[in-house]
């Protein structure tokens, strides 16, 4: 559940909070703190100082930045590892083996490794050229 808490300085948001978090982790379930990055340490050492150690452990402070990366990394986009150019080189390799028949232009240069190389900078080229222009 996402829950706003809104209100002037002084009118008692912070305790409001931590109280929320000690009931939340008192009654077993794991709470999340949605801080600002500037704010991270501070909420950190906020909560394991109110809480104290055991139920400090059930809280999980994120930052928007922290929270993007625990989503990815448990969704996808960070979830893989990415190839590195060995891999890559390979997998063209192989790709250019499988079309040779089919291919028209290039076929007495498929089997040539510094054109499979050749092939997977141009590609690298490409996705940076065009991620430039999405920006």
């Amino acid at each position: 559940m996402v829950q706003f808490i809104l209100g002037e300085a002084g009118t008692g948001k912070t305790e409001y909070i931590y109280s929320l978090l000690r009931q939340s982790v008192k009654s077993g379930r794991r709470a999340i703190l949605l801080v600002p990055e500037q704010f991270s340490f501070e909420a950190e050492k906020a909560v394991y100082q109110r809480l104290g150690a055991v139920l400090a452990l059930q809280v999980e402070v994120l930052s928007f930045t922290r929270l993007a990366n625990l989503v990815f990394r448990q969704c996808g986009g960070l979830a893989g590892r990415p190839l590195d150019d060995c891999a890559r080189v390979l997998l063209m390799s192989l790709t250019l083996g499988e079309l040779q028949d089919s291919l028209t232009v290039y076929t007495r240069h498929a089997g040539n490794p510094s054109f499979v190389s050749s092939m997977v900078e141009m590609i690298g080229e490409d996705r940076k050229s065009s991620c430039r222009e999405r920006v």
